[in-house]
């Protein structure tokens, strides 16, 4: 089993922060973040790093797994 270090998780009932691909990459929304686990490597990525009065509120992959939508605090969606 694998154990998910992620300190700036955030507890909210209204986020999405975590989404699982079916390409097997866990992508993980943590305060102004996101980054993607690969199952497959076991390999973490910094996908982006949004600015600093900005937080992450929701990830989702796409059907194929090959897009992910990234939901901020002002608003935004970011593809």
């Amino acid at each position: 089993f694998k154990v998910l270090d992620a300190p700036a998780l955030q507890d909210d009932f209204y986020l999405n922060v975590v989404d699982w691909s079916s390409q097997n990459v866990l992508a993980v929304g943590l305060g102004t973040c996101v980054y993607l686990w690969s199952a497959c490597t076991s390999k973490v990525t910094k996908l982006c790093d949004l600015s600093p009065n900005d937080n992450v509120t929701s990830v989702s992959w796409t059907c194929l797994g090959q897009h992910l939508a990234v939901g901020t605090s002002q608003g935004e969606v970011q593809l």
